[in-house]
């Protein structure tokens, strides 16, 4: 990786050969990147857990009862923690903004408890815990053809038909995936 380069806010889209089951057809909107590692939250998978039970192990009481905020697994790190996405009509206190999205991050229990007690429909997303690499550990697997690295489709973070969202992913990027070889090499 050119150490001027960098991905942030760009899609990391498992490839078909993904050998981690827990990334099978997942896509990622990568927050950092450097050569420090890189940290990123899985966008596409529901969780089951309820934004009542949420709120209830966080001691957060002000909920209007027409709040709906879909909540995601993330990723497998950091399970404890939750990451409020949120598009530029959202504003809330420490947010900040994801490059090259018209995207925000925030982990405030204070933002979580600000939106729950306003009529929030559209526009934010929770996402339960994170993905994370060790420095080199993404370049690698994407030397090996596990990801594919797109820009990152504003319409699709919030879109609700996530079971879609890999699929749309994919098309976005304009080529064929099943072309990619499931071993990288020098031609």
């Amino acid at each position: 990786m050119n150490k001027d380069e960098t991905f942030e806010g760009s899609f990391l889209i498992a490839s078909k050969s993904m050998p981690d089951p827990r990334f099978s057809k997942s896509v990622i909107l990568l927050i950092n990147f450097s050569s420090d590692g890189a940290m990123g939250i899985v966008l596409n998978r529901p969780h089951k857990i309820s934004l009542k039970d949420v709120l209830m192990d966080m001691n957060v009481s002000q909920v209007n009862s027409n709040t709906r905020i879909p909540i995601f697994n993330g990723g497998p790190v950091s399970l404890e923690k939750g990451f409020l996405l949120h598009n530029s009509d959202i504003e809330l206190e420490e947010s900040i903004e994801i490059n090259g999205t018209n995207c925000f991050l925030n982990s405030s229990k204070d933002a979580l408890a600000s939106l729950c007690s306003n009529e929030v429909n559209s526009g934010v997303n929770l996402y339960l815990g994170c993905c994370g690499w060790s420095p080199g550990q993404l370049e690698n697997e994407l030397k090996s053809n596990d990801w594919v690295i797109s820009k990152a489709q504003n319409e699709l973070i919030f879109d609700s038909n996530y079971n879609a969202m890999w699929d749309k992913a994919i098309e976005g990027i304009g080529f064929n995936i099943d072309s990619l070889a499931n071993k990288s090499g020098l031609a």
